[in-house]
């Protein structure tokens, strides 16, 4: 079976999400699909580290889990509470003088 009979056999049965993992992103390149995202996890003209970073967390965001604790296990990173303030909707009442 090819890459496109595979491919459309996992379209068919509801996988929208496809990661390439290579030196090269081709096969990324040559994905099409209305509902279908197609990503590379090495491109040859960007660092490996920054690229794989950016590939996962395009996964986290269409909803694919990561396993960030693993991920990031031994390199010192630890979670943080991001401040809620900025997100507070405030009611403003403008007044026109006349």
């Amino acid at each position: 079976m090819d890459v496109a009979t595979r491919g459309s056999h996992l379209g068919t049965n509801g996988v929208r999400t496809f990661v390439e993992v290579g030196p090269q992103a081709v096969l990324a390149g040559l994905g099409c699909g209305d509902d279908a995202v197609f990503l590379a996890s090495q491109r040859r003209d960007r660092p490996e580290a920054g690229q794989l970073v950016t590939t996962l967390g395009e996964l986290h965001t269409r909803g694919v889990t990561v396993d960030w604790e693993a991920f990031f296990a031994g390199r010192g990173a630890r979670t943080v509470d991001l401040p809620t303030y900025a997100f507070r909707c405030h009611s403003l009442v403008v007044v026109m003088v006349c």
